[in-house]
This record gives C-alpha cells, sequence and structure tokens, in this order.
C-alpha cells in the first residue's frame, strides 16, 4: 500500500499465482463482481489514504490489516453497472497514457537539444 504497487492476476496457468504472505488477496465470484471494477475500486485515493491510515507494524514492516478490507464497504451495483464504470475508466486511462507519454519524452528530447547545442 505505501509504494502503490497492486496488482490484478488474470490468465493464470492452471489458476495459479504465488506471491508474499504480506498480499491481501481478494477472489471474486464472477456472478456478483466485476474483478476489473473491485481493482479499481479498492486502488481509489481515498481507499488507499484510509488504508494507509489503519496500517499497523513498525516503520519499513507497516501493513495493512486484513481487518480493515474486511469491514470496507464495497458498493456494488448490477453487473451491467459495473462494466460501465470500468470501461469509462480505462476509457479515462487511455486518455491520460497520451499526454503522459509526451510529457515523459521532454527531459529527453531537452537533453538532446542542449547536446546539439552546447
Amino acid at each position: 500500500m505505501e509504494n502503490g504497487k497492486c496488482a490484478l492476476a488474470t490468465n493464470l496457468t492452471n489458476g495459479l499465482a504465488l506471491g508474499s504472505s504480506e498480499f491481501h488477496v481478494f477472489r471474486t465470484d464472477n456472478d456478483k463482481i466485476n474483478t476489473k471494477y473491485l481493482f479499481t475500486l479498492l486502488n481509489r485515493k481515498s481507499v488507499r489514504i484510509e488504508a494507509e491510515r489503519n496500517m499497523t507494524g513498525a516503520s519499513g514492516h507497516r501493513r495493512v490489516p486484513i481487518a480493515f478490507y474486511e469491514s470496507l464497504e464495497i458498493p456494488i451495483p448490477s453487473l451491467a453497472e459495473q462494466q460501465k464504470i470500468v470501461s469509462d475508466v480505462e476509457e479515462l486511462e487511455k486518455k491520460i497514457a497520451e499526454p503522459q507519454a509526451t510529457i515523459d519524452a521532454i527531459p529527453a528530447q531537452k537533453v538532446a537539444v542542449l547536446k546539439k547545442y552546447l
């Protein structure tokens, strides 16, 4: 949680994955909740801030206790509405990605210009 690392594991060989005991693993009932919807909901800034407030342990070993997630209220609209939310979020992420790629390339372009003229 502290460094923002989260993953959505899909298309796993034999349906198996390995990880650290520090992970909280969520498995969804696909008849009730869209996995990408849950992933997006859990990664909202407000949830991450509240999770950080609930961390326990010493510096460098701070963890979000499972009780935080067990008590987290998760709105579950219809599957159709969940898919609409996921589609809308994915569309916005695409709109963010293109200008972000341009921004990320600018420092290298600046270095190239400076090398050319200096």
